[in-house]
């Protein structure tokens, strides 16, 4: 079996690209995700959006793609079609131009931040809105007629959203101490397994604040680490690492700790 280069990718997207331009329904299309972000290994699967007027007959998508050289349709997830192509897998998620765009204005202004956890059944952690803005701030795009995903992008790499920044400190803030108050008592109690849900949501509260804090566009929980470690230049590298070491491998006790005490170096 041959390997699979980044040329490979880079080639089947182009033709994913060319499949959907003609057709005057698609406004645009974008390659999100890691791969956007970290051309420099090959991944497991590729993710793209496809912005348009109205949402496409799913057969006729389906019939179209799979009638490519190498292309085999593998099924939905979510709302995500999957194909694969010499082994890797590409997700083809379709949205309305006018709706994905508004959507975004809202995140962007800090409107966007509903109270419930609501998730996928393969994520991993709560929903993140502001994951999307760095996705689209370091999309791949591919074509775009009409500019306006273009636009965005340019001005989402030009700065941190301050409304997104200042409702994400304030809401996120509130949320640690409270959170901080009620998994403590729950270690007092030797409540353990109630404690340890407070610290996983702390840590992904804290995560996005520090993100926030920093103007650093969030990524998705399961590159937390990688991205913590690697990005947040105004923390010092020891003092990073030795907070993940600890949420790694502490007690219940010490991470809560470790947590209080990053939260109170870095409060606003």
């Amino acid at each position: 079996m041959n390997e699979i280069s980044l040329e490979n990718i880079d080639n089947a997207l182009s033709l994913l690209a060319k499949i959907h331009q003609p057709d005057e329904n698609c406004s645009s299309f974008s390659v999100f995700g890691s791969y956007a972000r970290n051309r420099l290994k090959v991944p497991r699967d590729v993710d793209c959006i496809v912005l348009v007027e109205r949402i496409p007959n799913p057969l006729s998508v389906r019939q179209v793609i799979s009638s490519q050289s190498g292309f085999d349709f593998v099924g939905m997830s979510d709302d995500s079609y999957r194909y694969r192509c010499q082994s890797i897998e590409y997700g083809i998620v379709y949205r309305l131009e006018n709706k994905f765009l508004g959507e975004i204005e809202d995140i962007t202004a800090g409107k966007r931040f509903p109270l419930e956890i609501s998730k996928p059944l393969w994520a991993i952690g709560g929903n993140i809105p502001e994951v999307i803005i760095g996705d689209i701030a370091e999309s791949i795009i591919l074509f775009d007629k009409d500019k306006k995903l273009t636009e965005l992008k340019a001005e989402l790499q030009s700065k941190y959203p301050k409304k997104l920044r200042d409702t994400l400190l304030k809401m996120l803030g509130e949320e640690i101490s409270l959170k901080l108050d009620i998994s403590e008592k729950l270690c007092l109690e030797k409540n353990y397994l109630a404690a340890d849900v407070g610290i996983a949501d702390l840590v992904i509260a804290l995560s996005r604040y520090l993100f926030a804090k920093n103007e650093v566009y969030i990524p998705s929980i399961k590159h937390i680490r990688t991205h913590l470690m690697s990005r947040q230049s105004k923390i010092s590298h020891q003092r990073l690492e030795k907070f993940v070491q600890i949420l790694e491998n502490g007690s219940s006790e010490e991470k809560l700790i470790c947590i209080k005490k990053m939260f109170k170096e870095n409060e606003r």
